[in-house]
């Protein structure tokens, strides 16, 4: 959580900020911290300041998530287009069962976590992407 505080704070103050500049900067310390490589490609979107900290504890648990289950590379992909943001955070692992409900899932705070955060930026869960 200090991370994301501190990536906030590095920005700009002011009303939006760039969504992208700031993912790139928590995915390059959290790719020391994890001993991971992350990749991080996409638009340059800006989103209002208010938004970015429950996108970077997003961005932070989501990633945790990945180096500790799946495998290899992360790769992180933020796009903003005709209004609509995509995040996705793929790794090269088996990835959640075809059966998974995050709802009912009872396996993991982190889980719980992210989809509070998804609900909280009024976006949609979907599993599944390839590297």
């Amino acid at each position: 959580m200090a991370r994301v505080h501190r990536h906030f704070y590095m920005g700009q103050a002011s009303e939006s900020i760039s969504c992208l500049e700031y993912i790139r900067r928590l995915c390059a310390d959290l790719s020391v911290i994890l001993n991971t490589p992350i990749e991080v490609e996409g638009d340059d979107g800006k989103i209002a300041s208010t938004l970015v900290q429950p996108v970077g504890l997003l961005v932070n648990e989501l990633i945790t998530n990945a180096a500790k289950h799946g495998g290899g590379k992360i790769v992180v992909s933020y796009r903003s287009q005709a209004g609509k943001r995509t995040l996705r955070v793929c790794d090269r692992g088996k990835g959640l069962p075809p059966d998974f409900n995050v709802e009912a899932s009872r396996t993991g705070l982190g889980m719980k976590v992210i989809s509070i955060l998804t609900k909280q930026l009024k976006g949609t869960l979907t599993r599944g992407c390839e590297l």
